[in-house]
């Protein structure tokens, strides 16, 4: 049986994609978001700046994938966090 890896949606386009080739985030009990590759519940993003902007200005305050209320200021601040690492 051939062992293959695990498909996750980017939260900012919504586009399924290997695990591995997203950056994985999650909340932490104080409500901010955090990049981890911790177990527990979590959310996965492509490492773009499009992707990670659309995840900012999504309309929506609930991220189903972390079963938590996403803050706009959380998601801001989580962009913040990353984007200096991402390419382009």
């Amino acid at each position: 049986m051939k062992h293959t890896e695990p498909i996750r949606t980017c939260l900012g386009c919504g586009h399924r994609e290997k695990k591995g080739r997203l950056l994985r985030l999650t909340v932490t009990s104080q409500g901010r978001l955090i990049p981890a590759d911790r177990h527990g519940r979590g959310g996965y993003l492509h490492a773009s700046r499009e992707c990670v902007h659309a995840f900012v200005n999504a309309r929506t305050k609930s991220c189903r994938s972390l079963r938590a209320v996403c803050s706009r200021e959380a998601r801001v601040s989580y962009a913040a966090l990353i984007e200096p690492s991402l390419p382009g």
